[in-house]
């Protein structure tokens, strides 16, 4: 099926792996600011972050609250692991700009959708 040869270092990674994000900030000039939407049901863990030095957000205090909610209304399996995380330290690219922290928020986020899986008895 599909195969992606992730970048080994955050070095590699550049602004044209990022071509949807592009699309929609570009639409967003003739239509005006995009309006996120939460996927009506979320079938998998996600983990959103972002920096705030960032000029101009694609969501909303809506779209996080809907986050937070999907993990606070399934408190058992893999959705309880849903969650949004920060920081202040960076804009738009987080990766680079933090990428310290950025690794710690991907490793407990990982660990924890391990452990809800263990839970479950799911893959």
């Amino acid at each position: 099926p599909h195969e992606f040869n992730a970048p080994r270092h955050y070095r590699e990674i550049h602004s044209w792996m990022c071509y949807p994000y592009f699309q929609m900030w570009i639409g967003s000039l003739w239509m005006g600011p995009p309006k996120p939407s939460f996927p009506p049901s979320l079938e998998i863990p996600l983990l959103y972050v972002f920096g705030e030095k960032k000029r101009a957000m694609f969501h909303t205090g809506d779209f996080l609250a809907k986050l937070d909610a999907t993990a606070r209304d399934k408190p058992s399996g893999v959705l309880s692991v849903c969650r949004w995380r920060s920081t202040s330290g960076a804009g738009h690219w987080v990766h680079t700009q933090q990428p310290d922290w950025l690794e710690e928020q991907i490793r407990d986020f990982l660990s924890a959708v391990a452990a809800a899986n263990a839970k479950t008895g799911t893959d």
